[in-house]
């Protein structure tokens, strides 16, 4: 089963998603930098891009031929970052002309004066970017999923953005104790002078038991069991992509978190064989897995004459080729497709892939991105077809069942 794709060649470069930080204000209960919102995993790194990296990695020739700028990441906020926006100053001035900046935040840091700032780097009269803010809820709701967030300070920060001309998205992540705030949370987003509210259907719902989500739970500091962070009840508002029936799920009592922070040595050998644990555990996983055609969403598509394609760059400067391997590359994982890709890495050679040892243009040279594309063309998982590409971007996956509601792009 062949799929589609172009060459990841440094002049078809387009697009950069780069992680500023690691660091983060908050304990969100299903983000990879915290053990379900107890605390944060001690193998996380925690580091940032200075400006002197960023101008280093991307000097002014090769800033110019990136067109679209994505501040994001898996473990960190960008807005922790004390360089972030010296970095943007610096691709508004020394980037290509009306280059796109995308950036992520849930809000809860800072102060309003710092948004009012940032908000003139992001102007609402042009078609330069947005800033997206994470608030999932209202005074009542949004912290039990962003965790330790203060909602005034959210409300105060972001309201300090807009009123300093920044352009702001209102992204609402839906859970079961959320999904009745949707329209009250919209209309006040129009209140405030939000540009676009954007519900969005939640990941980490796939595994089912008897056709219904598994809850995840989520724990204090001391390692018990607080609450359930539940799946929409409205079948409109859920993730029903990549759902896979498994035969139990221990969602209650309490954690160890000394487990939770240890690494199975096991894995850090070779390339990992599929293992009869993982057969066993989920029966349909590896046919599903064979039976998928991947289709990475990071390279131009067929119907993309232009072949484009975006790279993703970690807090530790590492490069990946995108921002879900990205992300879970650091995370300790003993599940097969996580292991797995986490080991061709590794055994591939982080120093290669460091842009605090090698120019991009030497990754690119290094060889680095055939592993990704000669692991989509295998046949089979135990021959090493890449099983989290194949989950991420194969058919019915997650990814793709995001979106619930067309963004309400308001005529200013």
């Amino acid at each position: 089963m062949q799929t589609y794709f172009p060459d990841f060649e440094l002049n078809s470069l387009y697009r950069i998603h780069l992680e500023p930080t690691s660091k983060c204000n908050l304990l969100c209960p299903m983000c990879p930098r915290s053990i379900q919102g107890a605390s944060v995993r001690k193998t996380l790194e925690l580091t940032e891009i200075s400006l002197d990296d960023f101008t280093s990695w991307f000097p002014p020739p090769l800033l110019k031929q990136i067109t679209n700028w994505v501040f994001c990441g898996g473990t960190g906020d960008p807005c922790i970052a004390k360089d972030m926006s010296k970095i943007i100053e610096y691709i508004r001035t020394k980037g290509a002309p009306n280059s796109q900046i995308h950036m992520n935040t849930n809000g809860g840091m800072r102060t309003p004066n710092f948004w009012y700032e940032l908000g003139k780097l992001f102007p609402q009269n042009s078609n330069t970017g947005q800033l997206v803010f994470s608030i999932d809820g209202l005074e009542d709701t949004n912290h039990l999923y962003r965790r330790k967030n203060n909602w005034k300070k959210v409300m105060e920060n972001s309201q300090a953005f807009i009123d300093g001309g920044g352009k702001a998205d209102w992204e609402f992540l839906i859970f079961k104790h959320n999904e009745h705030q949707i329209d009250e949370a919209e209309t006040l987003s129009k209140k405030m002078g939000f540009f676009n509210f954007i519900a969005k259907k939640a990941l980490g719902f796939q595994h089912v038991v008897d056709g219904e989500p598994v809850p995840h739970p989520v724990y204090s500091k001391n390692g018990n069991f607080e609450y359930l962070l539940e799946a929409p009840t409205d079948e409109n508002n859920r993730n029903l992509g990549s759902r896979t029936e498994i035969s139990d799920s221990n969602i209650h009592g309490s954690i160890s978190l000394a487990h939770r922070h240890t690494w199975d040595k096991q894995f850090m050998d070779d390339i990992l064989n599929f293992d009869q644990i993982t057969a066993d555990a989920l029966p349909d996983y590896e046919r599903r897995v064979n039976n998928t055609t991947i289709h990475c969403k990071v390279l131009g598509q067929p119907e993309n004459p232009e072949d484009k394609h975006e790279i993703y760059v970690t807090a530790q400067g590492l490069v990946m080729p995108c921002c879900w391997i990205g992300t879970v590359y650091y995370v300790p994982s003993n599940w097969f497709e996580l292991a797995q890709i986490q080991q061709v890495i590794k055994k591939f050679g982080e120093d290669k892939i460091s842009l605090y040892k090698n120019t991009l243009i030497e990754v690119y040279d290094s060889g680095y991105f055939d592993i990704f594309k000669n692991g989509w063309n295998k046949e089979n998982i135990r021959c090493g077809k890449l099983g989290y590409c194949a989950t991420t971007c194969g058919e019915n996956n997650q990814i793709d069942d995001i979106w619930t509601h067309e963004k309400n792009e308001r005529n200013r």
